[in-house]
């Protein structure tokens, strides 16, 4: 009798934590997004880059989600310099409304904070001991999302990364701050 009150034991809890995951998986949204990419630096460089960027993630639940982003463009730096930037990073995404959020809204506001990572490929003649560099980052911003149906939306996402100046040879350990804003569309699966 003992081991038929164990397996019944046993049963239900895997039967519960078959159900929690099931529910959890009904919560979760997955989505993928793209769009323009622009930044002007905040120091006295008013260094400024335009560029793309590939975006996936998924909602865990109606208050928080992540997202891994790929991104690429151009820089255009202090005396007439380019250098060409690749970059990637993950997001943590949480909602800002009172309640979470809300797929029946036409708009929906998020906070994001990530972390990335960027290589610069500098132009010819720029310094003759570095022509790449990579660096690490951090941004942080809000994501305005405008929907269209019930699987496109349009987002603005204003923010400010900061990042070591490593691109400033003469100040390279000073941190380099910008104001960015993306633009495009989410697909939600």
């Amino acid at each position: 009798m003992k081991q038929y009150k164990k397996f019944i034991t046993v049963l239900s809890a895997i039967a519960l934590m078959a159900l929690g995951t099931v529910q959890a998986q009904e919560k979760q949204q997955w989505f993928v997004g793209g769009g323009a990419e622009g930044a002007v630096a905040l120091n006295d460089t008013w260094n400024k880059s335009l560029g793309a960027r590939l975006s996936g993630g998924v909602w865990l639940n109606n208050y928080t989600g992540f997202r891994l982003n790929v991104r690429g463009g151009n820089m255009w730096l202090k005396d007439d310099y380019t250098a060409t930037l690749l970059g990637g990073g993950v997001d943590w995404l949480v909602s800002l409304h009172k309640g979470g959020r809300n797929d029946d809204r036409r708009w929906n506001f998020n906070g994001v904070i990530g972390i990335g990572y960027e290589y610069y490929d500098f132009s010819e003649g720029y310094s003759t001991q570095y022509t790449h560099i990579s660096t690490l980052n951090g941004y942080f911003g809000v994501q305005a999302t405008y929907k269209l149906s019930n699987h496109l939306q349009l987002f603005a996402e204003p923010g400010v990364s900061m990042t070591p100046k490593a691109y400033d040879l003469d100040r390279d350990d000073d941190v380099f701050a910008s104001t960015f804003i993306n633009v495009g569309v989410i697909y939600k699966f």
